[in-house]
């Protein structure tokens, strides 16, 4: 009764595929035309703040420690795998509070 079905793509991935490249194309497009509309009416350019620069740092620890903290898991190593995941907590909760602190201290 129950029939299985051997797909050579699977349709997920094909559905997978196409929003990941609409995602991409609108990116592509939009940047294309903040870029266009930049150089036709000489718009001067978006100052970044240093929080985004904070924050990215942030993101890639966080990343990091995620991705060790899976490894510690698979090797079965409790002890690191907890201190992988508090790190982890930490570097969010900096991440979550950097734009707070941030505003309180700049007056906006």
């Amino acid at each position: 009764m129950s029939e299985v079905r051997k797909f050579f793509i699977h349709p997920q991935y094909i559905i997978l595929t196409l929003i990941i490249s609409g995602i991409s194309a609108l990116f592509l497009g939009f940047s294309a035309a903040y870029l266009y509309i930049r150089v036709q009416q000489g718009v001067l350019p978006v100052n970044i703040p240093s929080l985004f620069y904070f924050n990215t740092l942030l993101i890639i620890g966080s990343s990091i420690t995620l991705i060790y903290a899976k490894k510690r898991y698979a090797d079965d190593d409790t002890v690191m795998f907890k201190v992988a995941i508090w790190v982890t907590l930490i570097l969010t909760i900096f991440f979550d509070d950097a734009d707070f602190c941030m505003e309180t201290t700049s007056g906006r």
